[in-house]
């Protein structure tokens, strides 16, 4: 009842003001109106994609983009949510470069982007770390990679944790499991990626500067998929 009375004011909003700041906000609404109370993601997107649109000329972009990644996620559509969260973080990376402060929705976006990583991982039997490898080989090198790697190190230790149990009888306590896992995951995650992620300069005296890889490898906040639990 309450949700019908408030998706009519917001459709009346629309309708009264569609190219206003407050028709924006009430796609918004509408949109996590749809995802929370009654899962239609795909009506969600909708909603998401009409503020989207707009680019930067809506306030409210890029909390259109965070929310239209997870609704994607949730549909595991992991390429296209993983396209939009690389595009927050890149809108973020350019408002901390004029403002020094980043986007409210980063550390959600490289934590779902590690989400994604691990789901794909999971699909297609290969390491999570060899996914997010090939994924940033393909986009090219982002200044956020690094705390991609170290969100999908915490992402896999959940799985970890859940088979702690079953390996006490071979790596002693439950907690002394965790910590030597913990150790592992997180150990081999940083450095795989320190050396993925050093780069040389291959310019003349700094001129014409370009930049190439060292080593080859180069709003709604849910818990909610496989991982994000």
């Amino acid at each position: 009842m309450l949700f019908r009375s408030a998706r009519s004011t917001f459709q009346d909003l629309i309708s009264t003001m569609p190219d206003s700041d407050l028709a924006d906000r009430a796609h918004l609404n509408l949109g996590n109106f749809l995802f929370q109370v009654d899962s239609k993601f795909d009506e969600a997107i909708a909603e998401y994609q009409k503020v989207y649109d707009k680019g930067d000329a809506s306030p409210y972009y890029q909390e259109a983009i965070y929310q239209l990644a997870w609704a994607k996620y949730k549909l595991s559509r992991y390429d296209e949510a993983l396209t939009l969260f690389v595009q927050l973080l890149d809108l973020s990376e350019r408002d901390k470069a004029d403002t020094g402060k980043e986007s409210s929705y980063a550390k959600d976006a490289i934590r779902f982007m590690a989400f994604s990583f691990a789901d794909q991982a999971q699909i297609a039997g290969v390491p999570a770390v060899r996914v997010a490898d090939a994924y940033f080989k393909k986009i090219g090198p982002r200044e956020y990679e690094r705390r991609v790697y170290i969100q999908l190190a915490d992402v896999l230790m959940r799985v970890v944790e859940v088979r702690d149990i079953n390996q006490r009888h071979r790596f002693g306590s439950a907690q002394s499991c965790q910590r030597r896992f913990r150790r592992l995951a997180l150990g081999l995650a940083r450095f795989h990626h320190a050396i993925g992620s050093f780069f040389v300069d291959t310019s003349v005296h700094g001129e014409g500067r370009t930049w190439r890889p060292s080593a080859s490898h180069g709003a709604i906040r849910p818990g909610s998929g496989r991982w994000a639990r």
